[in-house]
């Protein structure tokens, strides 16, 4: 006869040492990965590069870390792991570093080693050479400029980054605002055109900013995955691998700073994550770029110096500043939580908020005359109400007649789709009554009136 027997609490309290040392030994065997490129951990960060060499076995490109681990700094050359926070972390294989001559230099990175510091006047720097190079309308845009293009070098540490579009006719300033982006922002790369693989491989692989001139050219399908790669968790790209029958699923991100100039207006979607500037021509002169002038050199010593230095404030920074809710404030963070660290006067950076609002109302989706009028109807109803009413598509339609033209008088089906996209009717208030054919809607007043000011006003 089998006996069934039941654990003592004895029994099982006995077990649970030995979980909590699989959950311990488990956590050993794990490999800790970091971004060869550019990564993050809790107690510091890893800059990478590569120098070629050439060795017994012919030309070679070696490896180049820059660690931030506590306040300590360290070259390490050549590594496949490193130390950070007293762990060893294994460098991820996506990794595209990019050459160290070409973006640091490898003097700068030993001045800076022998003395890690960095310029507290580096923001001014930037803003006069914006200022230098370019015209824009308005002083307060080449702070925006200045901070946007300081903020690419922490892009990883935020969970959205703004696009900037540079919007003008031809010989507006537009490409020459991208060219001096490219030079001073992470990694910057830019390009008229690129491939869906291509974009995700530079994002992924080398964390870097995506400049798009003649973005008018867009293919459409490139606006859904760049419109999605604003935010940390968008933008993905899922690529599966094989080998020996043996397959994987692998995922690799869009998502990185990103700007775009156009002769005219991009996708509603794409538009709708930028702060737009509009360029104008000008008969102020302007010098002209060949690339190699050492202000650039200089500019990028800056900003890699602050990066490595001050990451952590930039970080507590950012996590101190509260989203409103609104995707205004949620590009606005960033370039905030940079601005702290940097110690702007208030003065100055109430007029860059004020500016950076301006740029980015511009691109906010509009609505239709349609919902405009719809929203007036309900908002002069909803005002003489104090508890729930209704009204009936025929309702609505007799007073849109009344503000909108002929030919843009909606039909009865519209008003249905527009009244559930903006969920304006209360719940289970649609109610159908086939013998006058007509639908009847039931709304809150109070909720009309919050969701028609949320778009009307803003």
């Amino acid at each position: 006869m089998k006996v069934e027997t039941s654990e003592t609490p004895d029994d099982t309290q006995a077990k649970v040492p030995a979980v909590v040392n699989s959950v311990r030994q488990l956590s050993d065997l794990m490999v800790k990965t970091v971004h060869g490129t550019i990564g993050f951990t809790n107690n510091g960060m890893i800059l990478g590069f590569y120098v070629p060499t050439h060795g017994d076995d012919g030309a070679a490109n070696i490896p180049v870390f820059i660690t931030s681990d506590n306040g300590l700094f360290r070259c390490e050359i050549g590594n496949k792991t490193v130390k950070i926070g007293g762990h060893n972390h294994t460098i991820s294989d996506r990794s595209i570093q990019p050459l160290l001559d070409d973006r640091w230099g490898t003097q700068n990175v030993k001045t800076f080693l022998d003395n890690p510091t960095y310029h507290e006047d580096f923001y001014k720097n930037i803003k006069k050479t914006f200022e230098k190079y370019l015209y824009m309308p308005a002083q307060a845009q080449y702070g925006i400029l200045a901070l946007w293009s300081i903020a690419t070098y922490f892009a990883q540490e935020f969970s959205a980054f703004p696009f900037i579009f540079l919007l003008g006719p031809k010989e507006s300033g537009k490409s020459q605002a991208l060219e001096i982006i490219s030079y001073i922002s992470f990694n910057a790369l830019k390009t008229k055109s690129i491939t869906e693989s291509a974009l995700g491989d530079y994002a992924d692989g080398m964390r870097g900013t995506i400049l798009f001139d003649q973005a008018e050219r867009l293919q459409p399908k490139m606006i859904g995955i760049l419109a999605d790669s604003y935010k940390q968790a968008g933008g993905k790209r899922l690529i599966t691998e094989g080998k020996n029958a043996n397959r994987t699923v692998r995922e690799f991100s869009a998502y990185c700073p990103k700007g775009f100039a156009a002769t005219m207006c991009l996708d509603r979607d794409l538009m709708d994550r930028c702060a737009q500037f509009t360029t104008v021509k000008t008969t102020k002169h302007l010098p002209d770029i060949v690339g190699d002038e050492s202000i650039w050199w200089a500019i990028r010593d800056s900003c890699y110096r602050f990066l490595l230095c001050k990451h952590q404030e930039v970080k507590t920074a950012y996590g101190s500043i509260h989203s409103n809710g609104t995707r205004r404030g949620e590009l606005w963070r960033p370039l905030a939580a940079v601005a702290q660290v940097i110690g702007l006067p208030e003065v100055e950076l109430t007029e860059i908020k004020n500016a950076f609002d301006i740029c980015v109302s511009k691109t906010k989706a509009q609505l239709s005359a349609i919902e405009s009028g719809i929203f007036q109807v309900l908002q002069d109803r909803a005002a003489g109400e104090i508890s729930n009413f209704e009204m009936t598509n025929n309702d609505i339609l007799c007073k849109l007649a009344l503000i909108l033209p002929k030919l843009e008088i909606p039909t009865p089906q519209q008003i249905g789709q527009i009244l559930s996209l903006f969920s304006l009717v209360t719940e289970g208030g649609k109610k159908q009554k086939t013998r006058r054919k007509e639908t009847y809607y039931t709304f809150s007043p109070d909720h009309v009136m919050t969701i028609t000011r949320m778009y009307m006003d803003d």
